[in-house]
């Protein structure tokens, strides 16, 4: 007599149920293989899978491990089947999958974040070192490489993060929504560091013998535009296009507090942003003057001359640091401000 056991249960469920190994595998987001694995009684199925196997068949996790149906005491006849979309169990087992896809991308989002990092770690080093042109200029080379694999790591944990409502799965968009939201917050947020980072270490490419740490100033500034543009791009474009596929879902109401407040944002970041870019104009145009002709910045007084250019540049180097600053400061002022008279009214 055959021996029953989980793997060669599953495969006849599977084929009684018409599915393929890997329409399976993707209905429990493992591989086709994986389940070729479990069939061939080479391993078994994790303990935590038990419930949505046992959804997806419309058997008991008792009956899994027993490898085989049993029948009702009072009929003789097999246990009804139950829905997988509507079942109690699914929904708890649709919730281990996103807890645990969720814990997979946070822990995996460690190396965008270690990325950024390590590139500002690096930017700084030879900028600290800058005596050569060429260390300064390494200096942002790595910073940009760093920053730019950390954004490619993000977006491909993200991608395969995200989970779309579709499959057994169409009832629970609510709770797919929330986590598809919850991972977005976090994938952005690694993005703008590593934006962040991008644009505080790129003075290094543009001016010679830097002196050290004075890159920080403006590239701050700079760094605040890269993070402005991503925020702008995810909520015009990647945002509403996951919105309009199910994959968020959010509330009228929420919705127009967040395009007031990007009215607010954009408002606020075009004032800043012209004066920021008026003062790294000046920057540019008063160091070249001052690397190719510093006689320029020379006055001639009754008791000698005075050599006011540095002192100068270090103003406006200063200025690109306090006006992003500003900016960023009153917007979140209003933001929180906002946000709290909001639910002071609910």
């Amino acid at each position: 007599m055959e021996k029953k056991t989980i793997g060669k249960f599953i495969s006849a469920l599977r084929r009684a149920k018409g599915l393929t190994q890997r329409e399976l595998g993707d209905m429990l987001y493992v591989s086709d293989k994986t389940i070729s694995r479990w069939e061939n009684d080479e391993c078994t199925p994790d303990l935590n899978l038990l419930p949505a196997i046992a959804d997806i068949f419309g058997v008991t996790c008792d009956e899994l491990l027993r490898g085989e149906k049993t029948f009702t005491a009072q009929s003789g006849a097999e246990q009804p089947a139950g829905d997988t979309a509507t079942s109690v169990r699914g929904k708890k087992q649709l919730e281990a999958i996103l807890r645990r896809k969720y814990s997979l991308f946070r822990n995996l989002s460690f190396i965008p974040f270690g990325l950024a990092l390590l590139g500002l770690v690096v930017a700084i080093i030879c900028a600290f070192a800058g005596a050569d042109d060429e260390i300064t200029w390494l200096g942002f080379v790595l910073a940009a490489f760093l920053t730019a694999v950390g954004i490619i790591c993000e977006v491909c944990f993200a991608l395969n993060g995200a989970m779309r409502a579709e499959d057994d799965w169409t009832v629970y968009t609510d709770e797919i929504a929330a986590h598809n939201a919850k991972l977005m917050r976090l994938a952005m947020a690694a993005i703008y560091a590593n934006l962040f980072i991008f644009g505080l270490s790129f003075p290094l490419a543009v001016y010679d013998n830097f002196s050290a740490g004075m890159f920080i100033l403006p590239g701050f500034g700079l760094g605040c535009v890269l993070v402005l543009a991503a925020y702008g791009i995810y909520f015009k474009c990647i945002r509403t296009r996951m919105i309009n596929a199910g994959m968020l879902n959010f509330t009228g109401e929420h919705n127009k507090f967040i395009a007031r407040n990007n009215r607010r944002l954009l408002s606020i970041s075009l004032v800043f942003g012209i004066i920021y870019i008026l003062l790294i104009i000046l920057l540019i145009v008063f160091t070249s003057i001052n690397n190719y002709n510093p006689e320029f910045f020379y006055t001639e007084l009754d008791h000698g001359g005075v050599y006011y250019g540095m002192a100068l540049i270090a103003d406006i180097t200063l200025s690109a640091f306090i006006v992003p600053v500003a900016g960023t400061i009153i917007y979140f002022a209003i933001y929180f401000a906002k946000l709290r008279k909001q639910k002071l009214n609910k």
